[in-house]
């Protein structure tokens, strides 16, 4: 399972917004940024590697690199070991790219996101050994 962007606030247990539940696969909820944060979060911002997942093989030739967002809420897991990326914005370092197994999620759009975001698809097929 691929989630992006509102896909991705899905997997995860509840979301304040409406504090509708989710899907529940991954365990956390989805927040607001807080005040004074412009929203939605719309725009290229760069992913790095969540910290002791720098050689995961989904962000092989995307760390680093500027992915495109547009979101107003953002996932606050309670088991950071399935972050893999996380990106800052609003005075929130987010998770924006999760794994846990075969799930997977993005905050930000690789459909949206050039040779970059196609890569990173392609780096998700290989993983599942296509």
């Amino acid at each position: 399972m691929f989630g992006i962007c509102v896909g991705m606030q899905l997997l995860y247990e509840r979301s304040e917004e409406a504090d509708e539940p989710g899907l529940g696969l991954l365990p956390g909820h989805v927040e607001r940024f807080p005040a004074g944060a412009t929203v939605p979060h719309m725009g290229w911002d760069v992913v790095h590697a969540a910290d002791g997942h720098g050689a995961d093989p989904l962000l092989a030739g995307v760390a680093g690199e500027r992915l495109y967002f547009v979101h107003s809420y953002f996932a606050v897991p309670t088991d950071a070991s399935h972050v893999v990326a996380r990106t800052a914005y609003g005075g929130v370092d987010f998770p924006c790219l999760v794994r846990e197994g075969s799930v997977v999620g993005t905050q930000f759009h690789p459909e949206k996101s050039g040779e970059v975001g196609a890569r990173l698809l392609r780096n998700w097929v290989t993983s599942l050994g296509g």
